[in-house]
């Protein structure tokens, strides 16, 4: 008989907790849905202009400067996101397209 008293008690601890979770959920207390998640992430291009040349890059976060340099000819939109988002946490991260790169301007004709 014990047995079929702590079934019972089982059974109506699975209920409340089903109704509670209802409620709650129904009361707006339940966690944050992935919609309303703020994830960090990096700001807008942005330009600035140096000896002629318009650099195009983009920062985010806050903490110690950390400058990422895209090698050979790739563009600061290769950068996997999931790793900015995980730098942007402890870091303020700057990234930006090399010369002739991306949003970069060039900065020579091909006669030069």
């Amino acid at each position: 008989m014990s047995e079929a008293r702590g079934c019972a008690s089982a059974v109506a601890f699975r209920t409340m907790l089903a109704i509670a979770v209802t409620a709650a959920s129904l009361a707006g207390w339940t966690t944050a849905s992935r919609a309303s998640i703020v994830r960090p992430s990096l700001g807008p291009v942005q330009h600035v202009e140096a000896d002629g040349l318009s650099f195009g890059y983009r920062t985010g976060g806050s903490g110690t400067p950390l400058i990422l340099v895209m090698g050979r000819a790739g563009t600061m939109a290769e950068w996997d996101p999931q790793l900015i988002q995980q730098l942007i946490r402890n870091h303020r991260v700057v990234i930006f397209d090399n010369r002739g790169m991306g949003t970069t301007s060039a900065g020579f004709s091909p006669n030069e």
